[in-house]
């Protein structure tokens, strides 16, 4: 905490950072880790950045003896300066970047249930209830406070969509934007032809009647943020103390999870769906750091037999979340198709054998630049497996994930691919086929069990490519074309 502060200039403004990131060398090392998480997941940027705010926070009180505008200054103006870097450093991916997000939308009336999310996070959650336990021990008066936080965090969410309603229901933007919403026959056959009054009693009814993880996580976060903030203020943190560490931890992951009860990211799939799957895998990774350290530090701090019986129930319940280890590897690795092996490539062998033939005829004869045409197909599917197994480029492979990742300018980039690969296997003749496969550089054309079953490959059909292009493998029902 005593380290010393480097100021940086930012543009023609002169910053303070704080002192964890004093060194220039390592306030480029930040930015440079906290950057690249973008290319994995764009919001683990975010997530992580807030995380490594809180540390600073937490060294910021401790080298002032407690939370005050200068901890708030530095703090923020760490967050901006890497958050500035984590994007210039990267700045050739931000350029060509292109999300499927397109704004936050409320969760009105999809609230999680408790059961669910324990089966979710149960081992864990006792983990943190062990932590809670054990910082909980360390304070004077433990309640002190404590019902403040717990009203605002629990009255602040419906507060935000009261107001959100009202600007709805008032706005003429906010009348058009729902206007919008009702038209669409999706929604119109999700709630049923109700009006604006009837949905929000419908809402209200469906959050009545599941309240218990948005009471549960908020009684855990106002906790969290009580505790937090009491160190912040007495600048006792401590920063040799791993507890804090665990807590930030802990607070995050509570924050992420209780957000998604009220909102979501506006995405392709029109749900909060990849909202919760992105968001509750970053609070597991949180977690498990903190639920880790907390079993260790309760082992050694905790007395008998509370200590028996904290580590039974910690034992038992991690046990119970491994039975999905177990179980999960034969239910979805096809082990009876395939037996017990670490080759990703026996189940293809066994269920598709012909296609497996194309795979290793490509993958043995042809040249690692070569254009090997297949079947596009949807998500998580069998459709790209000549491409996914010899990393030879293909046209198109899966259309709706390129889609999520690509968003608008998918139209641009992809243009006509998907419409001409279907006129390639089903309709084009002759010449038309020959410039259709060399203006797309294609050097070998597939036809396998995808190729059938999507566009109806029939011995007519392969009449017309026998005539037209080279077939240099057959092995059943698969075939494999050269382009001349």
């Amino acid at each position: 905490p005593d380290a010393p502060r480097q100021r940086v200039r930012v543009l023609s403004f002169r910053v303070e950072l704080p002192a964890l990131l004093g060194d220039r060398w390592r306030l480029l090392l930040y930015a440079l880790a906290l950057g690249g998480l973008a290319f994995l997941n764009t919001w683990d940027f975010p997530i992580y950045l807030a995380l490594v705010a809180g540390i600073i926070a937490v060294r910021e009180a401790e080298s002032t003896h407690g939370l005050n505008a200068d901890v708030l200054r530095r703090t923020v103006a760490g967050m901006v300066v890497l958050a500035a870097l984590g994007i210039v450093l990267y700045l050739p991916f931000y350029v060509g970047f292109q999300s499927q997000a397109s704004g936050i939308l409320p969760n009105l009336f999809n609230p999680t249930r408790l059961p669910q999310f324990f089966v979710m996070f149960g081992p864990l959650l006792i983990l943190i209830g062990l932590l809670v336990s054990l910082l909980w021990r360390r304070e004077a008066h433990p309640w002190r406070g404590v019902i403040r936080w717990l009203l605002g965090v629990w009255l602040l969410p419906w507060a935000a969509i009261a107001l959100l309603v009202v600007l709805f229901l008032v706005t003429p933007a906010g009348k058009e934007f729902l206007n919008g919403i009702f038209a669409n026959p999706q929604v119109q056959a999700n709630i049923g032809g109700r009006s604006v009054g009837q949905l929000l009693t419908f809402v209200a009814l469906r959050r009545a009647q599941n309240p218990w993880t948005f009471l549960f996580l908020g009684a855990l976060l106002a906790w969290a943020l009580h505790r937090l903030y009491n160190i912040l203020r007495a600048g006792n943190g401590g920063t040799q103390d791993l507890s804090t560490f665990a807590l930030v931890l802990t607070t995050l992951g509570l924050l992420l999870t209780y957000a998604v009860e009220f909102v979501y990211l506006r995405d392709l799939f029109g749900t909060r769906m990849n909202t919760v799957f992105k968001f509750y895998y970053q609070t597991w990774v949180l977690w498990a750091v903190a639920g880790t350290y907390a079993l260790a530090l309760f082992s050694r701090e905790a007395g008998s037999p509370g200590r028996t019986i904290g580590l039974g129930v910690a034992s038992l319940f991690i046990a119970l979340g491994l039975v999905y280890t177990v179980f999960a590897i034969p239910a979805r690795s096809e082990l009876k198709q395939a037996g017990v092996t670490l080759n990703g490539e026996a189940w293809v062998a066994s269920i598709y054998p012909d296609d497996y033939a194309i795979i290793r005829w490509v993958r043995e004869y042809t040249r690692p630049d070569d254009i090997v045409l297949e079947a596009t197909g949807g998500s998580y599917s069998f459709f790209g497996r000549v491409s996914a197994f010899t990393g030879r480029a293909t046209l198109f492979g899966w259309d709706f994930h390129e889609w999520q990742w690509r968003g608008k300018a998918l139209e641009k980039q992809a243009g006509t691919r998907a419409a001409d690969i279907e006129r390639i296997y089903r309709q084009a003749r002759g010449q038309e086929l020959l410039d259709l496969l060399r203006g797309y550089g294609v050097d070998y054309l597939v036809v396998g069990s995808q190729e059938r079953e999507k566009y109806g490959v029939s011995e007519v059909r392969e009449r017309e490519f026998d005539r037209t292009l080279e077939r240099v493998f057959e092995q059943g029902t698969g075939q494999v074309y050269r382009v001349p």
